[in-house]
């Protein structure tokens, strides 16, 4: 942790820098910083605010990832791809995704956060993924192939 004060006539200001690490997220209280104003003033008047931090687990992040693509080659919408994967965070970390056919064989594979399925050579219709993470989290869902 940081503080840099920088303080004025009439004005104090500061930059508070906390970077937490893993060894942070199970900590069993949060993480309180008292901040206290002292006054060079002939009548100082003390002022004092107490600020909580916690360590948000990635888990409680919204993911809602699309349910169809249209691998037609006119630039929208092409890949089956997730932007908005949930963060890698400490000891959870993207592990790999796999895409099934609705007889439940494995159509696709990858272990890329990055990864782009085209469907191709896969017939419009319904596929099932399953996304893990190496913290045994798991998400699954549906996805169609428009054609």
């Amino acid at each position: 942790m940081s503080f840099v004060p920088t303080n004025g006539a009439g004005r104090a200001t500061g930059i508070f820098r906390w970077e937490p690490n893993c060894d942070q997220t199970t900590l069993a209280t949060p993480l309180e910083v008292t901040f206290q104003l002292r006054e060079a003033t002939c009548v100082p008047v003390g002022q004092q605010r107490t600020v909580r931090f916690e360590v948000a687990s990635a888990d409680t992040l919204t993911f809602l990832p699309p349910n169809i693509f249209t691998p037609n080659t006119d630039g929208t919408n092409d890949f089956f791809e997730l932007r908005d994967l949930p963060p890698n965070f400490c000891n959870a970390e993207f592990s790999d995704i796999k895409i099934f056919n609705r007889w439940g064989k494995q159509v696709y594979t990858s272990t890329s956060r990055n990864f782009r399925w085209d469907g191709s050579n896969m017939p419009a219709g319904a596929y099932y993924y399953l996304i893990v993470y190496t913290d045994k989290r798991r998400y699954k869902g549906n996805v169609t192939i428009a054609r």
